[in-house]
């Protein structure tokens, strides 16, 4: 077989691998896949699943590089915000979920402080849900088409 052909085909493959899949920018964050995102968003509650589409690697990198704007963000519910709240993104590990809802997209972050060592290799692909936990476990939509973070919410302190 042609070697030349072999690089080329393998080359082609590479180059629709890394331009269909977008990861995340940040080492501490994962794109969920599609099959786990549907049931990741502010209704799950309801057992609705939620359509997923796939955002592109700028939308992304526009995301994390305005966190900044989750800083000032009110939280959408007052239950759990009741201590000073110094937003620091790099001690997060962010979980993305891009889903529609009521027919918008928006990428839902589900975030979490630490990784206990049960968590340390599934939190990549498993949504990571915690019931308490105070400020070391918050939730948010980031809407690409504004530009713009809402649904600030924090688990509550106990």
């Amino acid at each position: 077989m042609n070697f030349n052909l072999v690089r080329t085909i393998w080359g082609v493959i590479a180059i629709v691998a890394f331009t269909t899949f977008a990861p995340a920018q940040r080492e501490k964050s994962v794109l969920m896949p599609a099959d786990v995102a549907k049931y990741m968003h502010p209704r799950v509650e309801a057992g609705m699943e939620a359509p997923t589409w796939e955002p592109t690697k700028e939308e992304l990198s526009e995301m994390e590089n305005s966190f900044e704007k989750l800083a000032v963000l009110k939280p959408d519910r007052d239950c759990c915000r009741r201590s000073s709240f110094l937003f620091k993104p790099d001690e997060y590990y962010m979980q993305y979920a891009a889903v529609f809802l009521d027919g918008h997209a928006y990428i839902y972050i589900n975030a979490f402080r630490e990784t206990p060592k049960t968590w340390q290799k599934a939190w990549r692909k498993d949504w990571i849900m915690v019931k308490g936990g105070g400020h070391d476990f918050w939730q948010a939509l980031y809407d690409p088409a504004n530009k713009s973070f809402s649904k600030l919410t924090f688990n509550a302190d106990e």
